[in-house]
């Protein structure tokens, strides 16, 4: 069996040159990497169409590019043993092993390789293929013959392939040929090849030799002026294309500069600088910046980056920008000039206009780091409400000009006002520290316009906060607790996801690496599994997928598709076992028919999960890289959960009633419009109907599960809470004491909302002096006995201001809400 023929095609670790150049003759990345990994592409699409001999031409295509991707070896010798070619596959597998030492599959492809070249004869030396197949065959019986590495190098510049003979060359100077023999051959490929530098560093480390040398030194002057009259070129694209990259250290950009300069040469000088611009682009896999500009100033985004569109409103920010996937973002205000402002504190200020986000201030203003002469700069922390998630920190810089008086200078008037929030992207720390760095250099760099706003003729009553679209709140998720989410694909197909994972639709501009033409749905996350165990789906480099693939599910269902199934991401992992899933997806989800396949032995360090469902003769694949606890019957649940938009939802992984003595059962009507309700919950002696779209989830820490928190998408929050009544307690002393757990005062007094099972519910509406902040607070209690406690069900933040959806809200919970028995 020919192993490891599916190879990644990255950049390699390269093997130490052993008494020869400094470095290896060809600089990486060079030109040839993007060609030399899509010919490898190319030929295994031709091996898996079984049609080695064009693999074969491809991979060889590919080693003319780039002969130090490790990938395009492996592959030709793989395909060169499937042809049954010993002598030459066993060449190639030697330089995939001198550029890879420890693999052990490329060892197992070695020894395929040594039994049928000793089935082979001996090549015969006639015309030139037969003369490097000679060459080939005894370089792998004796590596050190450095007069067979120079002829197949001179065989290579004869056929034009200047960086294989480069490597050929190589691998003689390793043998221990003389150094100043090679000199002058080598710097001669290096300049054709466009390695202007690389050569004139030759050629001036190199100060002993013959006549021949010296004859070569000779060219260092005309060397020198060719490099100059590319460098100004090179160094505009190589600033573009390293920040663009993400690169800033000087080694890196300096190697963009050398890159920018091969690529120039190779497109005939200085000319075209766009095309050369873009094609540096390709080669390093970067993206494009995006630059926003207003009457605030102007801000350079680096990939990823996209803006979310304002509303018509005063209150929209002027500018919000979120990164990919969704939980990071940028807003940026227009500081109010009314008396108002002027006469309060900036935290006065944002609390304020941030009321229905219970703004609260937490660390104190400090001037920003990048100060200018000009400029009045404080920096602050404020912890606000996101709604169903939780609360978030986020970072508010207020600017102002400088006025020339020292009145003024001392109480500055602020313009604008920028606030960042920070989201993980569902891999922790590393991430975290990763988007806060590229935060501070967006704002290093910003260009800040110091014009103050026009002033209102009414008071600013609030800002609008857009919650990021996939923000979490930075917590210890718990999937006994926490529910699962529903996401719903723009294929028209729904998956539910664990807690405490970040999720996000790629669209145009708004991706990563692993997002192909295919994706539907990116995700990456932790959390704690119900039996406690912790779960990592990828890391800072690896995140999960799921895509709708081409071709329908009959060609990827079939035996042929299910064994040449491979990982795009990873194309070095290797397909160990699969189990068909086809009986509880079609009891579970309607599928007609799935499979889930273990990958490892891949760059990824930990496993791969896929799962390959037919749904309805669509064909959906879903990818999880695995860090911790692959057994966990979470991740087999995943596929579980995937359906049309419009099919009825699989049961929950975590069923309530296992441990509490809740039960949650979801209303069969609920695609009906005209009925408000999710399901109906029983929550040991009392039961209640919830409301569309809220989800419930338990505290896993009580012996009850109370409080019982139920969230939905618009930030709203329903917490039920059960007290203990005291001896004595009228219910209208459990009123007066119930009223103290909202921070805002009465609106109005207590209604009578419904009765039943000998318990009257009662509710309140408290509200904040200008009505941005709103609360409701449900009151349960029994008639004529002090034994039963005393329920309450807590209404805030998302829609607890909008009064028609709260009518429906109050028949809704104060007509269900009562005693069972």
């Amino acid at each position: 069996m020919i192993r490891n023929f599916v190879c990644a095609c990255s950049l390699f670790p390269l093997a130490a040159t052993a008494g020869g150049f400094d470095e290896h003759l060809l600089m990486t990345p060079h030109p040839g990497r993007a060609e030399a990994v899509d010919w490898v592409s190319q030929g295994r699409e031709a091996f898996l169409e079984k049609d080695a001999l064009l693999a074969e031409r491809a991979f060889e295509m590919a080693l003319d590019h780039d002969p130090l991707l490790a990938a395009a070896w492996i592959n030709l010798c793989a395909t060169r043993v499937h042809l049954g070619m010993g002598h030459r596959a066993l060449f190639a597998c030697q330089m995939a092993l001198w550029l890879l030492p420890n693999d052990r599959d490329l060892a197992t492809n070695m020894r395929l390789a040594a039994r049928l070249s000793r089935k082979e004869a001996v090549p015969a030396p006639d015309g030139d293929h037969g003369k490097k197949a000679g060459l080939e065959y005894a370089l792998t019986r004796d590596a050190s013959n450095i007069s067979g590495w120079v002829e197949l190098a001179d065989l290579a510049r004869a056929e034009g392939r200047l960086a294989l003979a480069l490597v050929f060359e190589e691998r003689a100077l390793e043998s221990g040929a003389d150094r100043s023999a090679l000199v002058c051959r080598v710097q001669r490929d290096l300049q054709n090849f466009g390695l202007l530098r690389r050569a004139l560093e030759i050629l001036e480390l190199e100060q002993e030799g013959g006549a021949e040398i010296g004859a070569c030194r000779a060219n260092i002057a005309s060397l020198r002026e060719r490099i100059e009259a590319l460098r100004s070129a090179s160094i505009d694209l190589a600033k573009t294309v390293a920040l663009e990259a993400g690169l800033r250290e000087p080694e890196e950009v300096d190697g963009v500069v050398r890159l920018a300069e091969v690529v120039l040469t190779q497109a005939g000088g200085a000319r075209g600088g766009g095309d050369v611009a873009e094609r540096l682009r390709e080669i390093l896999g970067v993206g494009t910046q995006t630059v926003e500009s207003g009457a605030w100033g102007r801000l350079t985004f680096p990939p990823q980056w996209v803006r979310l569109r304002p509303e018509e409103s005063e209150e929209w920010p002027l500018l919000v920008m979120r990164r990919f996937p969704g939980d990071t973002q940028i807003l940026i205000f227009s500081w109010p000039s009314d008396s108002t402002a002027e006469r309060e504190s900036p935290e006065e200020t944002i609390a304020r206009l941030l009321a229905d986000r219970d703004a609260v201030f937490v660390e104190p203003w400090a001037a920003c780091e990048s100060a200018r002469s000009d400029r009045f700069c404080l920096k602050g922390i404020v912890d606000l409400d996101q709604g169903a998630e939780g609360r978030a920190k986020s970072t508010w810089r207020l600017m102002a000009s400088l006025s020339e008086t020292k009145k003024e200078r001392d109480t500055p008037h602020f313009a604008l006002a920028v606030a960042t929030v920070i989201g993980d992207s569902g891999c922790g720390d590393p991430c975290r520290a990763m988007v806060e760095a590229e935060v501070e250099e967006i704002f290093a760099e910003a260009k800040w316009r110091m014009t103050p706003p026009s002033a209102s003729a009414e008071v600013l009553r609030a800002w609008r906060w857009p919650v990021p679209s996939a923000w979490q709140a930075r917590r210890e998720h718990r999937e006994d607790s926490d529910p699962w989410r529903t996401f719903v694909t723009e294929g028209g197909v729904s998956i539910d996801l664990p807690p405490g994972v970040v999720a996000a639709l790629p669209t145009t501009g708004f991706g990563d690496g692993h997002c192909s033409a295919d994706t539907v749905l990116w995700f990456r996350g932790r959390w704690i599994g119900r039996d406690g165990e912790a779960l990592a789906l990828g890391n800072a480099d690896w995140a999960g997928t799921m895509s709708l693939l081409p071709g329908g599910a009959e060609q990827g269902m079939s035996e042929a598709g299910l064994a040449q199934w491979t990982m795009p991401s990873d194309p070095v992992a290797r397909q160990t076992h699969r189990v068909d899933l086809s009986a509880p997806l079609e009891t579970l989800a309607g599928a007609k028919r799935g499979v889930v396949a273990r990958f490892g032995g891949g760059e990824f360090s930990g496993t791969w999960l896929a799962m390959r469902l037919d749904l309805s003769g669509d064909l959906v694949e879903i990818r999880l890289p695995i860090l911790e606890n692959a057994d966990s019957s979470s991740w087999l649940w995943i596929p579980m959960t995937v359906r049309h938009t419009d099919a009825p939802p699989p049961p929950v992984l975590v069923d309530l009633s296992e441990r509490f003595a809740v039960r949650f059962r979801s209303n069969e009507d609920r695609d009906n419009p005209a009925d408000p309700r999710e399901g109906h919950l029983s929550a040991g002696e009392i039961s209640l109907d919830v409301p569309k779209g809220f989800r419930v989830s338990l505290n896993p820490d009580s012996r009850n599960g109370f409080p019982i928190r139920m969230r939905d998408d618009q930030g709203t929050v329903l917490k039920l809470e059960r007290l203990r009544r005291r001896s004595q307690e009228s219910a209208e002393d459990v009123k007066r004491r119930v009223r103290k757990t909202v921070d805002l005062p009465i609106d109005g007094k207590w209604h009578k909302s419904g009765r039943g099972r000998r318990g009257v519910v009662w509710h309140a509406r408290f509200a904040s002096g200008d009505g941005a902040a709103v609360e409701w607070l449900f009151l349960l209690v029994a008639e004529g006995s002090d034994s039963r406690p005393i329920y309450t069900l807590h209404l805030s933040g998302g829609r607890s201001a909008d009064a028609l959806w709260m009518r429906s809200m109050v028949r809704v919970l104060g007509g269900s809400l009562r005693f069972r028995r």
